[in-house]
């Protein structure tokens, strides 16, 4: 057997022995209340209302365990939403980062409203406290800025590339080069000018 004080309205409380199944049954009742974040309250509310605003009204008749495991399903799937959420908020404050490193801080608020938070362009001239014509123009002047960004990233990456390139083309040069020479075979000449070039690196370090 157990013990539970019971409150009522008037301030009066009692003292009852209850026995443990009830005890339990009251313990999920509890555990229930808390999972839906329902708090007591003295206002007589209509079930109509209690709809109107968005509650909803448990069958009495419902079995608590199935109650309990739907709220569980739900907090699950509100904490995935939230997971969700947070990963797409550091995506865009690396967006956000990456537009503030390459331009100026207004292009890079006009462009981020307008690109990835989808606003229009009278929210964001709204936001920025700047006439709409003047977001459009800042749209446009990031628009051409991050174009030439990415014509100079694609020219530095082909220029890598090249360099690359050449290096396997030079180092394969001096395989044949060095083979030729353990074999007593004649060089060619760019053979003869990847082993000299080779051995001032040795000597000397990378020139």
């Amino acid at each position: 057997m157990k013990t539970m004080t019971f409150k009522f309205v008037d301030g009066t409380s009692s003292t009852v022995e209850i026995s443990d199944e009830l005890a339990d049954v009251y313990e999920k009742i509890i555990k229930y209340e808390k999972k839906v974040h329902r708090k007591d309250t003295r206002r007589h509310t209509s079930i109509d209302a209690m709809k109107e605003y968005g509650y909803e009204v448990v069958d009495p008749d419902a079995d608590i365990d199935e109650i309990i495991e739907r709220e569980e399903l739900l907090q699950l799937e509100q904490e995935r939403n939230d997971r969700e959420l947070r990963k797409e908020e550091k995506k865009q404050a690396r967006q956000l980062k990456y537009l503030t490193e390459r331009l100026t801080h207004r292009q890079a608020q006009a462009y981020f409203e307008f690109t990835y938070l989808k606003l229009k362009k009278v929210e964001i001239a709204k936001n920025m406290h700047i006439t709409e014509g003047a977001v459009r123009k800042l749209i446009l002047k990031a628009e051409e800025n991050l174009e030439k960004l990415r014509q100079k990233e694609i020219e530095e990456d082909e220029a890598e590339l090249a360099r690359i390139q050449e290096k396997i083309k030079d180092n394969v040069t001096l395989l044949s080069a060095q083979e030729k020479v353990r074999t007593h075979k004649k060089l060619t000449k760019e053979e003869n000018d990847a082993l000299n070039l080779h051995m001032l690196q040795v000597l000397f370090g990378e020139i």
